[in-house]
């Protein structure tokens, strides 16, 4: 009796090529046939109504863990939709503050200007 390392050893010297395989429920499983765990797996999902032994090892995707998960993203997106809402509201506020202060600075230049313009000119230094 060959086990399949020895098996794959053999014909990889040969130059023959192997690709062990297993035969579950008229299905052909091709992985990794030395993890035990992924071979169980595959043949405990391979059952409509799995055994016992499948329900105390075997877990798949756990409805509730799902659910968890959605929700998780849901807040996540939430949250960001959130953030990015404040961001735009804060951009407006600066932008109208700045602008006023523009305002502000251009009205006191432009009053100094024709302040400075409006003052009679003298000749003491000519």
């Amino acid at each position: 009796e060959m086990c399949i390392r020895d098996r794959v050893s053999t014909q990889s010297n040969m130059n023959i090529p192997f690709w062990p395989a297993l035969i579950i429920n008229q299905v052909t499983y091709r992985g990794n046939l030395e993890d035990p765990e992924e071979v169980f797996d595959a043949i405990c999902a391979s059952f409509t109504k799995a055994p016992e032994i499948c329900e105390l090892y075997y877990n798949p995707a756990d409805p509730s863990l799902l659910h968890y998960l959605s929700l998780v993203v849901i807040a996540v997106a939430v949250f960001g939709v959130f953030l990015y809402m404040i961001v735009i509201i804060y951009k407006k506020r600066l932008r109208k503050e700045l602008s006023k202060q523009m305002e502000s600075h251009i009205t006191t230049a432009v009053s100094q200007y024709v302040a400075m313009k409006d003052m009679p000119a003298t000749n003491e230094g000519l």
